[in-house]
């Protein structure tokens, strides 16, 4: 239907996403790692963390309304987090994974088959399979991709997609001793696997430097290690294990923010190359423009943009990025409220105020209703019927202010619901059939309700009083509120199959402008304008 349509985009918009849970302990301070991760609506920053004495992590989420949601969460160390779909997929070194967001927290087994070893064509996952080592997620869409490592050292690519698990081994010889940083990024179609490699000692016994190292998927079929010109520094001060790599893909652009080694004695500097398919290789920007503070840094992205965390006094902050200038924003810290939701949710107060709102724009429509005396009948002579129709866009425009109205009224009635509903809805995703169901439901009782009160009452909506018009029977006696409940009750009919195209079929080819509702109802929807001229003329 084209109102539910219209009122879910109204959602997505001003809908508030409380899909993260919060834990009543507080986490303490974990090892010094840092992962940023995100999709189209959403964007991710993760740490570890120690709850109640059980490793655990904690982890933040910035929605599509820029507004930020914690929670923590007692499963294990992670070894790789990406973004999927509204959920956090979080993998653990004992092959389990789990999905943390929007709905209550999953945990399930390792999806890969005891049988992965040898050169056994791509398979079906099983559930309650061995233990194996996750290295690095990507989302890819719909979907999301992992590549890891099975019981016998041999690389492995799993991918999660439909709700289920499929995975095949990884041609290309990849020693999991070597891959420092890995990171996995789908990009142009290709799934790449990323990460900086030890060079060889040279000859003159200097100390051996780091490349950076990558192997893609193609057209199904993985391409041998290549080694990139890019020569990237170990982590300045501090042990090999802080990550110096990062790599995300946004907006058509794989970016790469690296530490750059030091022909001298200065300190390695944060820099950005993108990826060019033109030589297959990685091109440097430019040294980072801004800021970088010390310590764990993340390099994520959400919908078109890139952005860089840090951490502070235990939460992230986040700055913009932009790659072609190589230019770092301003560090933003997040407003996250001691419950894990946004400073500023739609809570009781919001509701409430905005239930007073509509009741005082009821109370001041019936007020102007009783002044203007338009209880009366319309005087005969303006038209046939006693009514002048009112023109279509007028009609058009009403309707659309009324139905902006409603998703206001909706909009703390909803369930929670992801940002992409309608993309899932598309894609044959039925996770949240039941609350669409609900959310159809509530959009028919409060289109009928609404409609079906205010035009019983006042004679017209709040969109129908602004834009000069309202709804008389075709006598032009005020309508009766029975007359108001026929012409909503049948108002989803006129909406098929989208935008009112039978109700506006109806409009444009009956005797008069009536759609499906007003012709059982006989009613008609009527201009003020010419009501009020033949009134002064009588």
């Amino acid at each position: 239907m084209r109102s539910l349509a219209c009122m879910l985009a109204v959602v997505a918009v001003v809908t508030r996403f409380d899909g993260c849970l919060s834990q009543s302990s507080e986490p303490a301070a974990g090892p010094p790692w840092l992962v940023a991760t995100g999709d189209l609506n959403n964007l991710y920053v993760a740490a570890p963390a120690d709850i109640d004495g059980t490793p655990g992590f904690q982890y933040w989420q910035r929605d599509a309304r820029a507004m930020w949601h914690a929670a923590c969460q007692g499963q294990g160390d992670p070894v790789a987090v990406t973004a999927y779909r509204e959920d956090l997929m979080v993998f653990f070194s004992s092959g389990r994974y789990g999905l943390f967001g929007i709905e209550w927290p999953t945990i399930h087994p390792s999806p890969i088959h005891a049988k992965t070893s040898g050169k056994e064509e791509p398979g079906q996952a099983q559930e309650g399979g061995i233990p194996w080592t996750p290295g690095a997620a990507c989302e890819d869409g719909l979907a999301a991709d992992i590549f890891g490592w099975d019981a016998s050292g041999d690389p492995l690519h799993a991918r999660f997609e439909d709700e289920k698990w499929t995975w095949r081994r990884v041609e290309p010889a990849v020693d999991r001793a070597k891959t420092l940083d890995l990171s996995a990024v789908r990009h142009a179609g290709r799934l790449f696997v990323i990460w900086r490699e030890r060079e060889p000692a040279p000859l003159t016994g200097a100390a051996a430097g780091y490349r950076l190292r990558f192997i893609y998927l193609d057209k199904n079929r993985w391409l041998s290690p290549v080694t990139s010109r890019l020569h990237v520094a170990a982590a300045p001060g501090g042990p090999d294990g802080l990550r110096t790599v990062h790599v995300a893909s946004a907006g058509g652009t794989m970016a790469c923010l690296f530490l750059k080694p030091s022909d001298n004695q200065d300190p390695p500097k944060w820099t950005l190359a993108a990826y060019a398919t033109t030589d297959e290789d990685w091109h440097e920007t430019g040294p980072v423009a801004g800021t970088i503070p010390a310590g764990p840094v993340a390099l994520g992205r959400q919908g078109g943009r890139f952005y860089v965390a840090w951490m502070a006094d235990g939460r992230p902050q986040v700055a913009p990025l932009d790659v072609p200038a190589a230019r770092l924003g301003e560090f933003v810290p997040l407003a996250v409220s001691a419950r894990g939701e946004a400073d500023v949710p739609l809570n009781a107060g919001a509701i409430a105020v905005l239930a007073m709102t509509f009741l005082a724009l009821v109370l001041l429509m019936a007020t102007w209703h009783r002044m203007r005396g338009l209880a009366g009948p319309v005087p005969a002579a303006a038209a046939p019927g006693g009514a002048v129709p009112a023109a279509i866009p007028r009609r058009a425009a009403a309707c659309v202010l009324d139905y902006l109205l409603i998703g206001f009224i909706m909009v703390p009635l909803m369930p929670k619901l992801p940002n992409d509903l309608l993309e899932r809805a598309f894609a044959g995703d039925t996770r949240f059939l039941p609350e669409m169901l609900i959310v159809l439901g509530m959009h028919i009782v409060l289109v009928v309700a609404y409609f079906s009160t205010t035009e019983s009452v006042l004679g017209a909506t709040i969109g129908k009083r602004l834009f000069g018009i309202e709804v008389r029977g075709e006598s032009g006696l005020p309508i009766t509120w029975k007359q108001a409940v026929i012409r909503n009750v049948f108002r989803p009919v006129d909406e098929f199959p989208a935008f009112y195209l039978l109700g506006l079929s109806l409009i444009l080819l009956g005797p008069k402008p009536q759609r499906l509702g007003d012709r059982l109802a006989h009613t008609l929807v009527v201009t003020q304008v010419g009501r009020a001229a033949t009134r002064g003329k009588s």
